[in-house]
């Protein structure tokens, strides 16, 4: 190696690192400071407190029990680390992980400049980074999902075995963090053999891809079976690929709830890109038994399994936070097409200005304050701490009830922090009650007084009273 070439490389792992730095600080920093959401009060209510043979065995039957998750953070609250911030620890450091193995990723690339916008448009996507600051499956099995593409990667360069065992094991724990993984892991399991056929593996091979599907399929079976038998496999779409998976992915990046025209255009304008690389890149290069191949298959067949199964098994589409996986290969795919392309000036500035495009979004978008998918409650605590408040000053106590949407977090909030001046419902006590509310427009949180001739009725019919506080969920 040269000295301008050791030089150069010196400085593209400054680059990484700071990156690394700045993504990492954000994701810790949020861990500390967001509120807590809907589905990670759920799980610190209603999951985490059982055995770790119950989280196992999958007792309480919810899709919301990312298993590996939940045993991370009952491991953590047995030796006494129960607050919030404890319990998103684990997808935190996961984010080390994702961000480690992404930039071993990138930094194999041919040209390098495509690896760094690679490695930017994986840990800056302002919706995915997220949720390595909440305590939800999703961050960790990302984090063994990105360990299981490395490690196919370095099944291409070095053909060891021992490679595409660690790729399977790596998507086996990625399932066990997110049972959305499973269409992934299907499909590599899938490559793996064809990669197996293809280099004429001998049947040791194959017996080590068996025993590792089997015990993952020995772990899930009762959970998987649990949940369709009792149909809570329901978050999903029922109207196509397009309009389900790839315009909620778009809808989510673009920070919206709704699909406006906008982000129809910028989901149909990504796909023509995207499809246009492909071609390109085919045409340019030949195709060959590579890295890039094996990524082409598994986002194809995996995108191909989901409209399938939605046909044959009645499974819903991919949404949102589950397809988080379909972006990941959707990059890959991206910047290796763009990777096979010959080098120039062109293609060297316009990465560059894309990455500069997409950070500049990325902290346009920044927030520390709430998580999208839960916009709502980033406000929670700060009305149970008016409330209480409040009532301390009258020396008397308030009932609080809410619109659903925040039975999970405020149930959560009365029982883990101090507030002697609120009770809840159940508790029936004299004294003023107030009512949380949602608008249907998911825009506007309000707090309602609720009077005494309503309160045993439908206390949302005071929703055309004066209320006391609004604030924009936006």
């Amino acid at each position: 190696m040269t000295q301008n070439a050791r030089n150069s490389g010196n400085k593209q792992q400054f680059l990484y690192g700071i990156l690394f730095v700045l993504a990492f600080c954000y994701v810790l920093i949020r861990a500390f400071t967001v509120g807590v959401t809907y589905d990670e009060s759920w799980t610190l209510r209603e999951i985490v407190p059982g055995s770790f043979y119950s989280i196992v065995r999958f007792d309480y039957v919810e899709a919301n029990n990312h298993v590996l998750n939940s045993l991370l953070i009952k491991s953590l609250q047995s030796i006494g680390l129960k607050s919030l911030f404890f319990a998103r620890l684990p997808n935190v450091l996961a984010f080390i992980g994702f961000s480690l193995f992404s930039m071993k990723i990138c930094r194999n690339f041919t040209q390098s400049k495509i690896g760094l916008l690679c490695f930017v448009l994986l840990l800056f996507n302002p919706f995915a980074v997220e949720f390595f600051s909440l305590a939800r499956g999703y961050g960790i099995s990302l984090c063994f999902m990105s360990g299981s593409l490395y490690y196919l990667q370095l099944s291409f360069k070095n053909g060891h075995s021992k490679y595409q065992y660690l790729a399977l094991s790596c998507a086996a724990l990625s399932v066990y963090a997110g049972f959305s993984m499973m269409n992934y892991y299907i499909v590599l399991f899938g490559v793996l053999v064809l990669l197996g056929l293809y280099r004429r593996r001998k049947l040791p091979y194959y017996l080590w891809l068996t025993l590792i599907t089997g015990i993952l399929a020995l772990i899930c079976y009762e959970p998987v079976r649990k949940l369709v038998t009792k149909d809570r496999l329901t978050f999903g779409g029922t109207d196509n690929i397009y309009s389900d998976t790839f315009v909620s992915m778009a809808r989510n990046f673009l920070f919206t709830h709704e699909n406006e025209p906008y982000v129809y255009w910028f989901t149909t304008l990504f796909l023509v890109i995207l499809g246009s690389l492909i071609l390109v890149s085919l045409v340019k290069k030949r195709v060959t038994a590579d890295f890039y191949t094996a990524i082409l298959i598994l986002f194809g067949i995996s995108l191909l399994s989901t409209i399938v199964q939605f046909y044959v098994l009645g499974t819903y589409y991919l949404v949102e936070r589950t397809a988080l996986f379909l972006f990941v290969l959707a990059v890959l795919v991206a910047a290796l097409s763009l990777d096979r392309l010959p080098r120039g000036a062109v293609l060297r500035y316009s990465t560059l200005l894309l990455s500069v495009v997409y950070f500049s979004y990325f902290l346009y978008r920044a927030n520390f304050n709430k998580a999208l998918t839960w916009d709502y409650e980033y406000r929670t605590e700060y009305i149970l701490d008016y409330l209480n408040e409040r009532a301390k000053a009258t020396h008397t106590r308030y009932t609080v009830n809410y619109d659903w949407v925040f039975n999970s977090s405020v149930k959560y909030y009365l029982q883990t922090k101090d507030y002697p001046h609120l009770a809840r419902p159940e508790d029936q006590i004299d004294g003023p009650a107030y009512f949380i509310a949602l608008d249907r427009g998911l825009e506007y949180v309000m707090l309602f007084e609720i009077p005494p001739d309503l309160r045993e009725k439908r206390p949302e019919l005071a929703f055309e009273k004066d209320h006391i506080y609004v604030y924009r969920t936006k």
